[in-house]
């Protein structure tokens, strides 16, 4: 919300050697800020359903717009909670993920409880 106080934290941050994850996009903002050029070294991009929608229509066409612009491999599609979302982001080139669906796959335990 205040821009002034990011580019001061952005600059302090990576003065400190830290990198910048900007969190809290979703299909609609995450266009807004892709090309909004904040430098920042990864974006979330948090997962719904309405990210499983292909299709030609302009939301889609903006979201792999924005996706070049940032890079795929700087997105971090977060909130996964299906096998349905690690489709999708793949097939968008993401290669980043996070959230329950992840942590069920990488906990053997878990899984063998269901």
């Amino acid at each position: 919300a205040d821009l002034g106080a990011y580019l001061f934290a952005r600059t302090y941050l990576r003065e400190s050697g830290f990198n910048i994850t900007l969190d809290g996009t979703d299909r609609l903002t995450f266009p807004e800020l892709a090309r909004a050029n904040l430098e920042f070294d990864h974006i979330k991009l948090r997962w719904d359903d309405s990210l499983g929608a292909g299709g030609d229509n302009e939301q889609n066409e903006k979201l792999h717009e924005s996706i070049d612009i940032v890079g795929a491999k700087n997105i971090i599609l977060c909130h996964c909670s299906s096998a349905a979302a690690l489709d999708r982001g793949n097939e968008l080139g993401i290669k980043l993920f996070q959230g329950r669906h992840i942590d069920f796959l990488l906990n053997p335990k878990a899984r063998r409880l269901n």
